[in-house]
């Protein structure tokens, strides 16, 4: 009898290339926003850390020229916030399609992967029918083999 050979096998080699392929631009994605996330704190800091400064100068004195710069430079920082904090819902966004699409990809790879049992199933119980099958045909020979000798045998004696 032939080896089993599942016959959806390469559709199911490419469905899990396929999986494997969402898991890492999953990942992927995760890091570029792991990054973007890890500047935004950075650049929070920054912010928080020139309000203490400004703070510090106001209590110092300093001219207005001095003060305004500082301002701007808090816009720019707050415009920066804004701006990351944006990017990192947009991520947000890419990061839940994509894992749709590795939940679609793995329930693919489920479904293929529950036919080759059922497929796998079939052929061990056709195995087995057949290794049955050829018990009884060797056993049938033996019985008729073994009645024509005690039929000879018999006719031979008498």
């Amino acid at each position: 009898m032939r080896r089993f050979a599942f016959r959806f096998q390469r559709v199911l080699e490419t469905t899990r290339h396929f999986e494997e392929m969402r898991k890492d631009e999953l990942a992927a994605l995760m890091a570029q926003r792991l990054d973007d996330e890890r500047r935004l704190f950075a650049v929070q800091g920054e912010l928080l850390d020139g309000r203490l400064e400004l703070a510090s100068r106001a209590e110092a004195r300093e001219t207005l020229r001095d003060l305004a710069r500082v301002a701007r430079y808090f816009c720019k920082l707050v415009d920066d916030i804004k701006r990351f904090e944006g990017q990192l819902a947009r991520w947000d966004d890419q990061i839940e399609a994509k894992r749709q699409e590795l939940v679609e990809a793995k329930r693919e790879v489920k479904v293929l992967e529950k036919l080759e049992e059922r497929d796998r199933r079939a052929y061990a119980k056709a195995e087995a029918d057949w290794e049955q099958k050829l018990i009884d045909d060797v056993a049938t020979s033996r019985y008729v083999r073994g009645a024509r000798q005690e039929r000879s045998v018999r006719e031979g004696v008498q």
